[in-house]
This record gives structure tokens, sequence and C-alpha cells, in this order.
């Protein structure tokens, strides 16, 4: 699958804190309508009760850090049984970072994948955080998550112009990525704790403190581009 060609925004963040994800965080939520309706799915977090059980509150903070208390939030940590007409009432939607395959088997068991689709086609903002970022790639093998729940296939929702993605990127991944793209036939995009991408139609727009990096599968292209805030990458 492509990108998206006539619809919404997906915002990935790299992860990190607060104050890591301030840049692309102020862009996300200051695109928000006021009064606007606001989805947060935290269900990513389901294996770390503590910050499971926390996460609204660490949502409205967020939503406090960046002025946005006229926002409506609403908290799922059910999806099951949610139809498209419950998800296109939202001006965005914002998901939560946690173990990638936990996530992705919930979102795909439950059909929410094709609702989430259908949302961005329709013109829908999505924000991606971390594990929330990566299910947005080609595959989503990249990230060293544990696979408790013995899912099998990484294919993900393949909705960046055939690119993959990889969080928390540190410099000492490098080598190690470099391998995966080529081994796993994706160009794979690295994201640092306080970077992040925006994509929208055939474009990705880097944002924050930190580059981007990419990598290619194929050896006859340059090995890695880096992209700082304000670059963009154009998709096919």
């Amino acid at each position: 699958m492509t990108a998206i060609k006539n619809g919404g925004t997906i915002y990935l963040s790299g992860g990190g804190d607060k104050f890591k994800t301030f840049p692309l965080d102020k862009i996300f939520f200051g695109s928000l309508p006021k009064n606007g309706r606001l989805l947060y799915v935290p269900i990513a977090l389901r294996e770390r009760p503590r910050l499971y059980a926390g996460a609204t509150k660490w949502m409205r903070g967020i939503l406090s850090l960046h002025r946005r208390g006229d926002i409506k939030l609403e908290v799922w940590r059910n999806i099951s049984g949610k139809l498209f007409r419950d998800i296109e009432r939202f001006d965005a939607i914002y998901i939560g970072g946690g173990n990638i395959w936990s996530l992705f088997r919930e979102i795909k068991e439950t059909g929410l994948d094709s609702k989430l689709i259908g949302y961005l086609r329709s013109g829908g903002i999505i924000y991606g955080g971390s594990a929330g970022a990566v299910i947005f790639g080609k595959k989503i093998s990249a990230q060293r998550d544990e696979n408790k729940v013995g899912w099998r296939n990484d294919r993900g929702l393949d909705l960046l112009g055939g690119y993959s993605i990889f969080c928390h990127y540190r410099a000492s991944d490098r080598g190690e990525l470099e391998g995966w793209a080529r081994q796993n036939n994706s160009n794979l995009i690295c994201l640092s704790e306080g970077s992040g991408l925006i994509m929208i139609k055939k474009k990705m727009l880097c944002v924050g403190s930190r580059p981007c990096f990419v990598f290619f599968k194929k050896a006859a292209r340059r090995r890695a581009s880096m992209l700082r805030h304000g670059d963009s990458l154009k998709l096919k």
C-alpha cells in the first residue's frame, strides 16, 4: 500500500517525555479546533500496569502543558466492537506507546485497523507515539519489543509509502538497523526521542530537536540519509 493520497494527516513521534516531544506535540495540539474532540488509545501499555493506570492523567497533563484545556478528551481502553461511526466523530486520534506486538494484535483482531484507514481517508488526524507510530509502517519487526502475545505477522498498516518506522533510535543502533532494512526489503525511518514526522499526502516533514534518519533497502542507494527539522521526504 502507498501513502494516503487525498486523506488525512499522520503524526509520528520517536518517543520520550513531554519535553522531548514538545515540538511535534505543539503542532499536533495546535491543529485541533477549539473545543475539539480527542480520542486517546493507551492500550499498548497494558503490560505496564502502573503507566496504564495513569494514562488518562498523563494525557490531561500534556493537554495542560499545551494550554488545551478546552479539548474534550475520551479514552478507550476497550476497542472491541467499535464501528467507523464511533471514531469519525473525533477531530483527532492519539495512539500511545507501549508494546508494539500487543498493540498491533489488538488493533488487527478487533478490526480497528480498517476503521483507522477509513478515518484517514476521510481527512482525519492521527498521532502515533512510539509503538503507536510503528504500526503505520510497512513492517513492525524492527522495534525490539518482546513478542509475548505470539503475533507472527510483522506487516504493519503500510500507509507510509513502503517505509517502516523505528523509534527511540540511538547512534549505536545504526549498524543493526541498516542490516534490517536490507534483509527485510524495506526502507526504514529511524526516529530518536525528540524527533518526529508529519505525513500529509505524499510528503513527510521532519520535526523536532533531533534529526530523523533513513536507512535504505537497496545497497545501490545511499546507505543513509539524515533529515533535520524542516526537511522533507517525498513518498511514491
